[in-house]
């Protein structure tokens, strides 16, 4: 008898996570791909374009990599940059990052007066807002890049903001 209870259980168990993982599915949240043009943020004081990747948990919650390419330095210089995030909330919500920039203008986060070199690679740490229309594929976020990492700077209020499509 403990047996049959344990398989109904267990059968139970399966079915309920069949059902919130297909409820995943079937939302709009098959939009899975995204590109967007990006001012500030990981391109630092630049422009550029990137492509993300959604990992859906549930129609709140999901991860997202992604990948980039940026002009810096007075648009003289090349930048690019690898991250990810954890995003909170169906269309509107929060979004908590990280992003590894290669090359990025240090100049721009500490005295002129150094002797060291110009370009560097480092981690950035992203808190910010994100707004995303499963419909037609819109997102937009600005986001506040905290004085950690390769932005600690004198400069109060370092961000960002993207402009996107997602398919």
């Amino acid at each position: 008898m403990e047996k049959i209870i344990f398989i109904l259980i267990f059968f139970f168990s399966i079915k309920g996570f069949c059902q919130e993982t297909a409820e995943t599915v079937n939302t709009a949240e098959t939009k899975n791909n995204l590109v967007f043009a990006e001012l500030g943020g990981a391109v630092a004081f630049g422009a550029g374009l990137g492509y993300e990747r959604y990992l859906p948990v549930n129609p709140a919650k999901r991860f997202s990599l992604r990948g980039g390419l940026g002009l810096i330095d007075g648009f003289s210089s090349y930048t690019s940059f690898l991250g990810g995030s954890f995003i909170y909330g169906k269309k509107s919500g929060l979004e908590l990052g990280l992003n590894y920039l290669i090359n990025y203008d240090i100049d721009v986060f500490r005295s002129v007066d150094s002797n060291e070199s110009k370009f560097e690679n480092d981690i950035q740490v992203l808190v910010g807002y994100r707004y995303q229309n499963w419909e037609n594929g819109v997102m937009f976020r600005v986001f506040y890049v905290p004085p950690v990492g390769c932005c600690s700077t004198s400069i109060p209020v370092y961000a960002g903001m993207s402009l996107g499509y997602a398919f």
